[in-house]
């Protein structure tokens, strides 16, 4: 560096006499705005619950049930199945969230990535999952989305497997208005997704409530005594599909590792962000079970 680039001064710009304080005010007000762009702990306890929840739950729940009984052929080993998902979700999810506490970043597993293995590996994970995860993920749950919505309008006979116009214009739309809320500002989407984990829960709840009510009235499934009969309920096991079948049930818990993102923006994340996650998985693992056991009820 040349001495006329050393000997070089600085004035500094004076503040104005009749208001001292108003440049440092004018600081902190824009440090204000900038922070509550970016969303920097704007989100509270209940509204990363609600948050995580969403990032979780969706309609998988109301796709995968029918597959892995399927695949395991027990009702009891299905049970099961959803349980040890729960947990390998809640173990991940500690671990994933231990990285987030000791190095928040909004970047998730691709900051920590990066960290470990290098840009290449990062990068490499980041195009598959901007290219092919994450939108094969939204389009099956928008697809299963509108093959439930269609069913409420004339002619809606579309399956996940053979969708029809309707589905797929339905699943398009839902996909282009949630990504138009999502673009808005901070509030906006944790709001959004406030509502929509209430719903889902709710209709969890009200499918679990019809299974009860089925049973009581004795107008449930004529199988419902065989399903849980304790001579059946782990009878004709196909152990050669519970790979499968594991694997269908950790994708409707897919999300989980996304809560990591969210460590710039919760109120308190080192404390929060832990207490947030495990519970939303808790309550989730809960209603999956018990949405299981509605199923085979009505």
């Amino acid at each position: 560096m040349s001495e006329n680039t050393d000997a070089r001064e600085y004035v500094a710009i004076p503040a104005d006499p009749e208001h001292p304080q108003s440049s440092s005010r004018n600081g902190q007000e824009n440090d204000a705005e900038e922070t509550n762009l970016l969303g920097h702990g704007a989100i509270s306890f209940w509204a990363g619950v609600a948050v995580a929840s969403g990032d979780i739950i969706g309609s998988g729940i109301f796709a995968s049930p029918g597959v892995v009984l399927s695949l395991t052929r027990s009702v009891g080993l299905s049970l099961v199945v959803w349980l040890i998902g729960g947990l390998l979700s809640v173990v991940g999810l500690m671990c994933i969230i231990e990285l987030s506490v000791a190095s928040p970043s909004a970047g998730g597993l691709f900051t920590y990535l990066q960290m470990a293995f290098g840009d290449r590996v990062a990068f490499s994970w980041q195009w598959v999952n901007f290219v092919t995860i994450v939108p094969g993920t939204l389009a099956a749950l928008a697809i299963t989305f509108g093959c439930y919505l269609s069913g409420f309008l004339p002619g809606g006979e579309g399956t996940f497997e053979k969708p029809n116009w309707q589905v797929k214009i339905i699943a398009i739309v839902a996909i282009f208005i949630v990504t138009i809320i999502n673009c808005g500002a901070p509030g906006t989407g944790t709001k959004l997704a406030q509502v929509f984990t209430t719903i889902t829960l709710c209709g969890c709840f009200f499918v679990f409530l019809l299974g009860i009510l089925s049973v009581a009235t004795g107008n449930g499934n004529p199988q419902y005594e065989v399903n849980f009969d304790a001579d059946t309920i782990f009878a004709d096991i196909d152990w050669s599909h519970v790979g499968p079948a594991l694997i269908t049930a950790l994708w409707a818990y897919s999300g989980w590792a996304d809560i990591a993102a969210m460590s710039e923006e919760v109120v308190d994340a080192k404390n929060n962000l832990p207490k947030l996650g495990g519970l939303a998985l808790s309550v989730i693992t809960t209603a999956y079970v018990v949405m299981n056991v509605a199923y085979l009820a009505v």
